[in-house]
């Protein structure tokens, strides 16, 4: 962590993993200068045990909770300037005597380094070889790129950079104006939802399927008005043709 602050004895750090179990980083100690520059466990200690996230997933969104719980008549200021996580997770499990083996409790869209043992009566064979490889996962959000309408219904073309793993089999769109959402689903980019009012502005998202779960839901678009398009030639060339 790099936070640069006057007096860090003010300052409550807490760390959450993905499943929003916390530890306490920093309990308003001083470490002997005006900022809290460091790592922890080795520069700097931890206020609880890191071992506390040891069970835990490691895979997904982690988060750094800062806060000046001081309650004194001077304000300091302070800043977040950087912060990282290395986390290392390690998975045993032990097989029966024909593969395959299973291994529980992975994280998606995460790298792993596996390796195999055998264990007989005179003890551990050596140790194969690593096998390297990333767990699928959810699809990236999608980006929606192109919008289009026509009368009573609007066609949003969506893109995903990362399909996580797996092949996306699929997109379903939302699009909402006032209290009213309609939704539609497509195996393929566009989606199109029918059934809209004509001169009302909805805005939609876009969200991503694989076979291991959705996506987040992309950015929303801005109001798009579906309206009746008329065909035909212009009412001006009608009237000169009929002169």
């Amino acid at each position: 962590v790099d936070i640069a602050h006057t007096d860090p004895v003010d300052l409550l750090v807490t760390l959450k993993n993905p499943e929003g179990v916390g530890v306490v980083l920093w309990d308003q100690s001083s470490p002997n200068s005006e900022d809290l520059v460091g790592t922890f466990p080795t520069t700097l200690s931890p206020a609880e045990s890191l071992s506390t996230l040891a069970r835990e997933r490691m895979g997904g969104a982690w988060t750094l909770v800062v806060e000046d719980v001081s309650g004194g008549p001077i304000i300091r200021e302070g800043m977040l300037n950087s912060w990282s996580l290395r986390a290392v997770e390690e998975s045993v499990s032990n097989g029966s005597v024909s593969p395959p083996i299973t291994v529980k409790g992975v994280g998606q869209r995460v790298s792993y380094r596996c390796t195999l043992t055998a264990l007989s009566k005179l003890g551990a064979t050596p140790v194969s070889a690593e096998y390297s490889l990333v767990v699928p996962g959810e699809p990236a959000q999608p980006t929606i790129s192109t919008t289009d309408y026509e009368d009573g219904a609007i066609s949003l073309y969506a893109t995903v950079v990362d399909d996580g793993g797996s092949p996306v089999t699929g997109f379903t769109a939302a699009c909402r104006s006032g209290a009213t959402t309609v939704i539609a689903s497509s195996s393929t980019s566009p989606i199109t939802l029918s059934g809209l009012t004509n001169g009302a502005a909805y805005v939609c998202s876009v969200t991503a399927t694989n076979a291991l779960g959705t996506s987040v839901a992309s950015a929303l678009t801005a109001p798009i008005i579906p309206q009746e398009i008329f065909s035909g030639l212009p009412i001006w060339l009608l009237f000169q043709a009929t002169q």
